[in-house]
């Protein structure tokens, strides 16, 4: 999966790469996390051939502006705090890369402790797409460990690491052009190596994946295997992106938790050119340009 050669070819694969960060913006009707993606994914841009998760932590600090960035009020409480905390605390800037980064993961490591483990809300999942974006994660391997890093800025929760992990892994599949069931089949098969110590991540996805699965059995909740496994029902149990949407932002509520990732897949599977206006009227000014300017300038790494 490391390049992409024929022009035919390419412009499909653009309109899947495009999709995904689109998408993203179309079923997220809050807006916090299409703000924080494009922050992870305009710093990707700029650290390029590294992901550098402490020059992207500084850039959701500086977006939050300690509460009054633009949609900061929808960033969930765990996030939150730790921004707050990263505001007042701020370390010199003096300090090491390891230094710097040892710091922030142990803020995420302390407030998890706090909680007694219950850092699996869906917030880093929702950000994370970005990275299946970056021709220098092209190695699984690579793009895993990136995405778990990801979710340690914020959620430390294993289950929330591996989340993060196996979704990146199903829409990088999906950007290359495999099937969703595909993708999910190749999860099943890789357990061991994607969430081994957090088993309930698959047993949600393939929940989500029977056809007999009643609607009543998915729930509204931000614990982001649960979202994981309503956001593969909707897109199991569509034909279009804008079915998807609509279904599951009917189905989401104010909460808006399983669109986001809805968006995310259908982007990746019909392409950004499939995504009407109607379902951007939402997003702030800007929003949609900034999605399509950061991918192609990711993208662009894949076709040479």
């Amino acid at each position: 999966m490391a390049s992409i050669q024929a022009s035919s070819d390419y412009q499909a694969f653009r309109d899947r790469g495009t999709g995904i960060l689109v998408g993203l913006a179309a079923g997220d009707r809050n807006g916090g996390p299409i703000q924080m993606a494009l922050v992870l994914a305009e710093t990707l841009e700029k650290s390029t051939p590294v992901y550098n998760p402490v020059d992207v932590f500084q850039g959701y600090s500086d977006w939050h502006a300690n509460g009054t960035g633009i949609d900061a009020w929808d960033t969930g409480p765990i996030a939150q705090k730790l921004l707050h905390q990263f505001k007042v605390q701020s370390s010199s800037k003096t300090k090491s890369y390891a230094e710097h980064l040892e710091i922030l993961e142990n803020r995420s490591l302390v407030l998890d402790q706090q909680l007694k483990g219950l850092t699996a809300g869906v917030n880093a999942v929702h950000r994370v797409a970005p990275l299946v974006l970056a021709p220098f994660l092209s190695d699984e391997e690579e793009l895993i460990d990136a995405a778990r890093q990801e979710s340690r800025l914020t959620h430390w929760s294993l289950i929330s690491q591996n989340t993060c992990a196996i979704f990146v892994v199903i829409v990088r599949h999906l950007l290359f052009g495999k099937t969703i069931l595909e993708a999910v089949d190749y999860i099943i098969k890789n357990e061991n190596i994607l969430s081994s110590e957090t088993p309930i991540i698959i047993s949600k996805l393939q929940e989500g994946l029977k056809s007999t699965i009643e609607y009543n059995s998915i729930t509204q909740g931000g614990f982001c295997p649960e979202v994981l496994k309503a956001s593969i029902y909707f897109i199991i149990h569509s034909n279009s992106f804008n079915e998807a949407m609509e279904n599951s932002i009917s189905f989401a509520g104010p909460c808006n938790y399983c669109p986001v990732l809805v968006g995310v897949l259908a982007g990746a599977i019909y392409g950004s050119s499939n995504i009407s206006e109607d379902e951007l009227h939402h997003c702030k000014l800007g929003i949609k340009a900034r999605c399509i300017r950061s991918a192609n300038k990711l993208l662009i790494g894949f076709n040479k």
